[in-house]
């Protein structure tokens, strides 16, 4: 019998995602995360052994940077960081009450002023739109933008306008370009993706009428 991986005491048998994999040989793109016995992919591996701790202490003054979802969860973490380090933060946030309640615990446990809300539903694309002619009109460069709203649904679903995350990074494309190379743009996504392959169904989205102008 082909031995399996053990995850916390547990056969991989007893977790779907990993029970196809033998504990000696990695799929394809992935190696042993080297403490938890689970298959993780081989960039995210590289970034981490060239993680600095000391990074985590660095001052962000005058920098500017978007959160969306900033109201709860890692996108409020970000936010939070950010504002810490010193940083002018503008909160993404789509439901006014929440994000100025997430806006008003911020400031007063930081001690930033430079946090701004800004309301903006990332599922529309004419209020993304709305919202990056509003900032773009301050002139002002843009260091890091953090992609962090999303949800999580059982079943596919698709939004009219196309994907809210890449209209966002597309329309903040020249306020990043304003201070290339140190620019950054970072999307978070859940680790669940890890454990499903691709379909064919996401090649019919990505020539989607919708989609084309943001892939």
């Amino acid at each position: 019998m082909q031995p399996t991986s053990q995850v916390h005491g547990n056969t991989a048998n007893s977790t779907p995602h990993l029970s196809r994999f033998s504990r000696h040989v990695p799929p394809q793109g992935m190696e042993s995360d080297g403490f938890r016995g689970i298959w993780v992919p081989q960039f995210h591996q590289a970034r981490l052994r060239k993680f600095k701790s000391e990074e985590m202490e660095a001052r962000m003054e005058g920098k500017n940077c978007i959160v969306t979802g900033a109201n709860s969860g890692l996108g409020y973490a970000t936010a939070e960081g950010l504002a810490s380090r010193g940083a002018n933060v503008y909160m993404i946030c789509r439901d006014k009450e929440r994000g100025e309640a997430a806006l008003s615990s911020i400031k007063s446990t930081m001690g930033n002023p430079n946090v701004n809300l800004e309301v903006c539903d990332l599922s529309s694309i004419n209020e993304i739109k709305s919202f990056a002619s509003r900032f773009s009109s301050k002139d002002l460069p843009l260091h890091v933008l953090v992609n962090s709203a999303g949800l999580l649904e059982h079943k596919r679903i698709t939004m009219p306008e196309g994907a809210g995350t890449f209209a966002m990074a597309e329309l903040m494309l020249p306020l990043l370009e304003k201070v290339a190379p140190d620019a950054q743009v970072i999307t978070v996504s859940s680790a669940g993706m890890y454990t499903s392959p691709l379909t064919t169904d996401l090649e019919g989205i990505a020539l989607s009428e919708h989609l084309s102008g943001f892939i």
